[in-house]
């Protein structure tokens, strides 16, 4: 769609990479933790019913779950700031000559023609990128005034 807006995607993919390795120490803590605590137990003959390759495994699927549900609950889409804003939709409320005003969330920004071509008053844009306070926008395809 727009380059800024791939680039912040391919953000988002690196960001699961970073804060997955940064949670594999933790998690590899844990699981040998958990296998030292059930080699204890089981040595001592307190769980003495359940193999010990079956309480590994159990760890395993746990250690799984638990990865999931951490990388779930970090990697959400960002709703403040920058990336939140490229790709949104917006409406002209003082004409773009090549500088103007927009409503985008409910925000006024100030906001630049990415072409440098005037745009009317209540037209469709779309954010292509953030440059301090002011947005980058483009003229949606279907541009109608709403």
């Amino acid at each position: 769609m727009y380059a800024s807006y791939s680039m912040a995607n391919t953000a988002n993919k690196v960001r699961r990479w970073e804060v997955f390795l940064a949670l594999l120490d933790e998690i590899l803590l844990v699981t040998i933790i958990l296998i030292i605590i059930l080699y204890i137990l089981y040595d001592k003959g307190i769980i003495g019913g359940t193999p010990y390759y079956t309480s590994l495994l159990t760890i395993m699927i746990f250690d799984l779950i638990l990865i999931k549900i951490v990388l779930s609950s970090q990697i959400k889409p960002s709703t403040v700031g920058r990336e939140a804003l490229i790709g949104r939709a917006g409406r002209v409320i003082k004409d773009l000559d090549p500088e103007g005003l927009v409503e985008v969330n409910g925000e006024i920004w100030k906001a630049v023609s990415r072409s440098g071509i005037k745009i009317r008053s209540g037209r469709q844009v779309v954010v292509v990128d953030v440059k301090g306070l002011t947005l980058i926008v483009e003229e949606k395809e279907d541009g109608r005034q709403v």
